[in-house]
């Protein structure tokens, strides 16, 4: 199958079900990404999702960017990212156009109530495995736990935005690394 091909099948696969944000994609990207085709390693991986996190825009969107121009260059970041756009523009069009037709709208609030939990324990299984990825390589990276260590007690007791925490981590880890 061509790359190009495969890029946007897959990526539209991840598009397809991701429900609930940018978190809950982290899980398929990771099966398409690293398990099922081997584009990445998962060092690649967590390098990736950190890359997506810190830049504009969802998770998905920067992940699809990220591995097609990895793969195919710039014709491949266009082909994986509208790949995994695709899905939600098909299904918001036939939502709009489903709500408007018919107003009964307590019908789908509950179908959403519904999957909430499902999507809870997806961004949970990413957030465990990204922690395990950056702590417990082969043995346990102190350095990495420090710094999850004093960024959350920058983000939760001193109240700092996580763009502030990002830079202060960012920062202080170079020139730590850079020195030591």
């Amino acid at each position: 199958m061509n790359l190009l091909i495969k890029l946007f099948a897959n990526f539209f696969y991840i598009g397809m079900l991701s429900f609930g944000g940018g978190m809950s994609a982290i899980p398929l990207v990771e099966k398409v990404v690293v398990n099922k085709n081997a584009w990445l390693s998962y060092d690649e991986f967590a390098s990736l999702i950190t890359i997506a996190e810190m830049t504009p825009g969802p998770i998905a969107v920067n992940s699809a960017s990220f591995v097609g121009v990895r793969l195919a260059g710039p014709i491949g970041t266009i082909v994986a990212t509208v790949g995994v756009i695709l899905p939600s523009v098909i299904i918001v069009g036939i939502l709009a156009y489903f709500l408007f037709k018919n107003k009964d709208i307590k019908m789908i609030k509950n179908a959403l109530l519904l999957l909430r939990p499902f999507i809870i324990c997806l961004i949970l299984s990413a957030g465990l495995k990204i922690f395990g990825l950056a702590v417990f390589k082969e043995n346990i990276d102190i350095f990495n736990l420090l710094i999850f260590g004093v960024s959350l007690i920058l983000l939760r007791t001193m109240k700092l935005s996580p763009i502030k925490v990002m830079l202060i981590v960012g920062i202080t880890s170079g020139i730590i690394k850079t020195f030591i």
